[in-house]
């Protein structure tokens, strides 16, 4: 089994179960997968075979198996699995019987009819989950077409006891989240569009390398990634974050670098601790001397300008939201629980609101995250390294943490087989 294809299926098998909460096993995997991650350099690229992709198919199986959300009705859950597992059989008959090639375009409408079932059949039958970023997300859009602003304002109560009175995500979030909340009253709308475009645009990457058959099981694994619903239904913004860097990442390597340039800013406009990827990014742009001007860095900064003009309205509510309830003691997830080296700590020798720990535990990330920037690695990796690395030693990493290191790689996965990245690498 490729090397890549293990790691991306540990990981997954690591936080799946558990849902990103802590336990021993899953940590002592993920620390195994960043030692592997950290240590072991990257193979020349392979040619595509379509047994590269087979393996990818036990994402999907194992996603049968942990189907459902938190607050979904057990009767839905059991029909989307039936539907998932229907969809499973389909595709690999395609597989094994002789069909002409014109029937994989049929495939893929196939495949994605059954990913808009089950996507309103998960949001449908649970229709208020219980968790925060869904009421934040819908009401912080309808604020702002009020005429106010989403960092000074209070939420429908979601936790006893804590007051709703935060918005912890940059301005690009809810301008986003604005069109799903105004045309379906329900922001998980825009994760299905952004799932959608995100597999078109890597569809349209790697049209002419991989053959038809095989860019469906892709299609399939990415839509279908296990608890990928479960994200769906909590309302998480990793694979909205994710659609930009994909936006960028086509833009670039179809040679149109302003459209590139200004998704990249948005990428960095969602979630504040994003940036800690800015300086591996720019060291995997080549030439980048040449290629960036005036005009392109005007669009990179742009929505920066948004989140400064958002500043500007109110700097106290923006820095509490944005960044001083970033402090381990307001966050209102249980942090001890989440699968992280600070819980490890928690948990064997007592070192809560131990501010040394944290500093130490800051130390070892700027080491080993210099040790990535130094080594000459694929870009794709090193960004995938480096948010695995800020989710270990960080105080909050759950489910959604992890998801989003996934969906990088899986995205290197499907590199392994093409040279298109010759100018966007080590």
């Amino acid at each position: 089994m490729n090397r890549k294809l293990f790691i991306l299926l540990l990981l997954f098998f690591s936080i799946v179960p558990n849902l990103g909460f802590f336990n021993y096993a899953s940590l002592l995997i993920i620390v195994f997968i960043l030692i592997n991650l950290l240590i072991f350099k990257d193979k020349n690229r392979v040619i595509f075979k379509q047994s590269s992709t087979l393996g990818l198919l036990i994402l999907p199986i194992y996603g049968l198996i942990y189907y459902g959300g938190l607050y979904q009705n057990q009767g839905s859950i059991l029909i989307g699995k039936y539907i998932i597992f229907f969809l499973l059989i389909i595709v690999s008959l395609f597989n094994l019987i002789p069909v002409k090639s014109n029937y994989d375009h049929y495939l893929f409408k196939g495949i994605i009819v059954f990913y808009l079932i089950i996507s309103f059949l998960t949001i449908y039958n649970s229709p208020h989950p219980h968790v925060d970023t869904v009421v934040v997300l819908k009401e912080a859009p309808l604020k702002l077409i009020q005429g106010k602003n989403p960092y000074s304002e209070e939420y429908s109560r979601v936790y006893p006891g804590i007051e709703p009175n935060y918005y912890n995500y940059l301005p690009a979030s809810f301008l986003y989240s604005l069109p799903f909340v105004l045309l379906f009253n329900d922001p998980r709308f825009g994760i299905i569009c952004a799932n959608l475009v995100s597999i078109f645009l890597l569809r349209k990457l790697f049209k002419n390398k991989i053959n038809p058959y095989s860019l469906n099981i892709l299609t399939l694994v990415f839509l279908f990634l296990p608890r990928s619903f479960y994200i769906l239904e909590h309302s998480y913004l990793d694979p909205i974050i994710f659609l930009f860097f994909i936006c960028f990442l086509y833009f670039y390597l179809n040679k149109k670098i302003g459209w590139a340039i200004l998704f990249l800013g948005f990428f960095f406009s969602f979630r504040q601790t994003l940036i800690i990827l800015l300086p591996i990014l720019l060291q995997g742009i080549k030439k980048l001397q040449e290629i960036i001007t005036l005009k392109k860095l005007i669009l990179f900064f742009f929505p920066f300008m948004i989140v400064f003009l958002f500043f500007i309205f109110n700097p106290k509510a923006f820095l509490e939201d944005v960044f001083f309830n970033l402090n381990p003691n307001k966050i209102t997830s249980p942090i001890y629980n989440s699968l992280t080296l600070p819980s490890l700590l928690n948990k064997t020798i007592f070192v809560s609101n131990n501010q040394y720990g944290y500093l130490t535990g800051y130390l070892f990330f700027l080491l080993l995250y210099l040790f990535v920037y130094l080594q000459k690695r694929h870009i794709l990796i090193k960004l995938s390294t480096v948010l695995l690395l800020f989710n270990i030693f960080m105080y909050h990493a759950f489910f959604n943490s992890y998801y989003l290191v996934c969906l990088f790689l899986f995205t290197d996965y499907l590199f392994n087989f093409s040279r298109r990245f010759k100018n966007f690498g080590a």
